[in-house]
């Protein structure tokens, strides 16, 4: 076989071995979210799944994909490879295909929410994935035997992909993409403007001779370095349809969703109450404690008002939709500061009353950037090894 076809054979691979890592580690990044996308498939076939088995196999299904994304990157095992990548982009297509001619109302879930496409553009996405693959794979002869560093470099990253999911099957996301996103702003759902302070504070940036402020906590990119704050006007601004709203009603089913949007908030959302148990109940109510002294208004929001009584006069019901959005864990804690979500916890990992404390007596903005900057973190230096390990192993 001839130096330019197997160039191209490389490249084909290359290419098509990072769609897949790019498509198996987002949908990995948040478990939840891929359990309901699993949960959506289920529901159109007309069968009935708990979110715990929609969560493990959309989990096992994100890590095969990833592993064989890495496995086409490093260039190992390429029959194996080559078997079950047709396999996979087969089935992709195939179910692209009847999205393609039902027009179902729902996301095919390729990229997660990180990346949301038309059923036609997920269609031709397949489509261009198959051509990489007959460049890649056809005809399946010729394929060298990889190297023992290779080899050791996938590996190195098949045993990272299995800690990420540990990890993120027990936190929430590490990059979050859904509205309720930290450094996103709540809303009311009686909100037609947003009407604030006529003064907000808001981080300034410089980069070279360039001086910018930036609303909301958010930077272009890493080039950017933070020089402080500066006062600005806030004018109103008319709500845009997609805007994130969270509705809830009290024991009269009466509306108090600006309950959220004023001051220092503590949500706690629990979308499956009949998970919960005593202890569980136990923590919330030292955390509704430790709010109340931080100064801080506690919310506890569930889908059917199965709350204890000790705790009902807190306690407001939304849709499951939206819980489950707000906060991947079931009980989860989000801290909110005048609508700005700042920062969420894990009901396995409340703070600490001096840590409540000290995120309800901070500036909200610079909560929800250091929240921001601290995900990203983790993710570049993730990135950073998978890089590494790929070319220097």
């Amino acid at each position: 076989m001839n130096k330019f076809h197997l160039s191209i054979r490389g490249i084909a691979a290359f290419l098509l071995g990072v769609v897949f890592l790019v498509s198996g580690l987002l949908k990995l990044n948040d478990p939840v979210g891929t359990g309901l996308i699993v949960t959506e498939y289920f529901r159109l076939a007309h069968i009935g799944v708990s979110l715990g088995f929609a969560k493990a196999l959309g989990v096992a299904l994100s890590l095969i994909e990833s592993c064989l994304g890495a496995a086409l990157v490093c260039g190992v095992y390429k029959m194996i490879v080559a078997i079950l990548t047709w396999i996979l982009l087969g089935i992709f297509t195939i179910i692209t295909f009847i999205f393609l001619l039902i027009n179902p109302e729902m996301d095919c879930g390729c990229f997660g929410e990180a990346i949301h496409l038309t059923h036609l553009q997920s269609f031709l996405k397949n489509i261009v994935l198959l051509v990489l693959a007959v460049l890649s794979f056809v005809p399946t002869r010729g394929f060298a035997e990889a190297s023992s560093r290779k080899k050791i470099a996938f590996w190195c990253i098949l045993t990272s992909f299995l800690i990420a999911a540990y990890y993120n099957l027990t936190h929430n996301p590490t990059l979050d993409f859904t509205a309720f996103a930290p450094g996103n702003e709540l809303y009311s759902s009686d909100d037609e403007y947003k009407v604030d302070e006529s003064q907000i504070i808001a981080p300034v940036y410089k980069r070279g001779s360039q001086t910018a402020v930036f609303r909301d906590g958010y930077t272009p990119d890493t080039s950017w370095t933070y020089v402080g704050l500066d006062t600005l006007k806030r004018n109103s601004m008319k709500l845009e349809e997609n805007a994130p709203v969270l509705s809830f009603r009290d024991s009269r089913e009466e509306y108090q969703d600006r309950l959220a949007t004023r001051g220092d908030v503590g949500i706690v959302s629990v979308y499956d109450s009949s998970k919960m148990s005593a202890e569980d109940w136990r923590n919330v109510s030292s955390l509704v404690e430790n709010l109340f002294a931080a100064g801080a208004t506690p919310i506890i929001l569930s889908t059917d008002r199965n709350v204890p009584e000790y705790l009902s006069e807190h306690s407001y019901v939304s849709d499951y939709k939206s819980l489950i959005t707000l906060n991947r864990s079931n009980g989860g804690l989000t801290f909110l500061d005048n609508g700005l979500i700042v920062k969420k916890y894990e009901l396995s990992r409340y703070p600490s009353e001096e840590e409540t404390e000290r995120i309800v007596s901070s500036d909200g903005i610079e909560q929800a950037i250091s929240t921001i900057a601290s995900s990203r973190l983790k993710a570049h230096g993730f990135i950073l090894y998978l890089i590494v390990a790929i070319i220097f192993l």
